[in-house]
């Protein structure tokens, strides 16, 4: 009898911690596709400004900007909010 309830606890026991493991592989994989993803929109909207840039579009570089963004170019006065960015 103590042999049998020993034997319940430990298979039990190894059928939890595989359900554990399961499931940390699962989000692991989960939080791999989410940074993947967000890498991915990070670099697009930095292709995308860069190509406004280089177009000398304001109307393409202002949506890219949040209201209070800050424009800081090399050897000119630094613009805050869409405006002076402007």
């Amino acid at each position: 009898m103590k042999s049998t309830i020993l034997l319940m606890a430990v298979i039990i026991s190894i059928s939890a911690c595989q359900t554990k493991s399961s499931e940390n592989q699962i989000n692991n994989q989960n939080k791999v596709k989410i940074e993947t993803s967000e890498k991915q929109e990070i670099k697009n909207l930095l292709f995308s400004y860069g190509d406004a840039l280089n177009a000398s579009d304001v109307s393409k570089v202002l949506p890219l900007y949040t209201e209070d963004g800050i424009f800081m170019p090399s050897g000119a006065p630094t613009s805050i909010g869409t405006e002076q960015v402007k």
